[in-house]
């Protein structure tokens, strides 16, 4: 879970599932939630959806239930609550919970990390883009000097996301793999390269990261090591250069991570 929010004696708690990057839903990821609050003795009182706009909402399609009726407990507890949406009419982050605390709170600190935050979650989000033509676009980027930065904001951070995805990955990797080293591929700061030894062989698997269509993620396996088995070689596809690569879409940090993992487990 990302956050859970629990009462002092762990009789109640809410659930809140971060949604804001995007990220898709996993397998039946919210009753697996729900059912893991439960076992642990919680009373769940809500569950709470936070992607980045209002266009995104749980997927229920790989949901599945062992019992009859918790389909319907879970729907009667989920709430949307997206990140920000300029309409005044939608219950949203920014304006309903951050923007409120911003007014009142007298922490100096606390304003400052705030009001940044709010920046950029309204920066985020899609209403700079909605235009169909680039005139349009322009004719809305310029009739507001904020909407102008909003946008120089966005561009830059965009420049910067793929090596945010890489340094993400390596930080996740480190802490299911303490014992592999890590790199980074000369003058590629949006790649993650780590090396591990199996059978008294040094191998590496490398990782970089783009903003390119639809591929986020490359995963390469440089050369034909004696680990590379059948259940590998059907997921990856050979190049011609002779090396495994395997491609990942934006969002799926998760997956890229279970293939790593599969690889590293196997061969331990």
């Amino acid at each position: 879970m990302d956050i859970l929010i629990s009462t002092r004696d762990k009789r109640h708690c809410i659930i809140i599932e971060n949604k804001i990057n995007s990220a898709p839903d996993m397998q039946n990821q919210i009753p697996r939630y729900y059912e893991g609050a439960c076992k642990d003795g919680y009373n769940v009182d809500a569950i709470v959806y936070l992607p980045l706009n209002i266009k995104k909402s749980v997927d229920k399609k790989s949901w599945n239930f062992k019992e009859a009726g918790e389909k319907q407990k879970i729907d009667d507890l989920l709430i949307n609550i997206p990140a920000y949406d300029s309409s005044p009419k939608e219950i949203n982050l920014v304006m309903n919970w951050i923007e409120p605390l911003i007014s009142s709170t007298k922490n100096i600190d606390s304003l400052s990390i705030l009001k940044q935050y709010a920046e950029l979650l309204k920066s985020l989000t899609p209403d700079m883009v909605k235009s169909s033509t680039m005139n349009e676009l322009y004719e809305y980027i310029i009739r507001d000097a904020k909407i102008t930065e909003q946008a120089k904001r966005f561009i830059s951070m965009m420049k910067n996301l793929p090596e945010t995805l890489a340094e993400n990955l390596y930080r996740r990797l480190k802490g299911i793999q303490p014992n592999l080293r890590f790199v980074n591929w000369p003058n590629y700061p949006n790649s993650c390269v780590f090396e591990f030894n199996i059978n008294g062989v040094n191998s590496q698997i490398y990782i970089f990261t783009y903003l390119d269509s639809d591929i986020a993620y490359e995963v390469f396996i440089r050369e034909k090591y004696e680990w590379v088995n059948d259940k590998i070689l059907r997921s990856f596809k050979w190049q011609d250069n002779g090396s495994l690569k395997r491609s990942f879409a934006f969002g799926q940090e998760q997956d890229v991570i279970a293939a790593i993992s599969s690889i590293i487990e196997v061969n331990q």
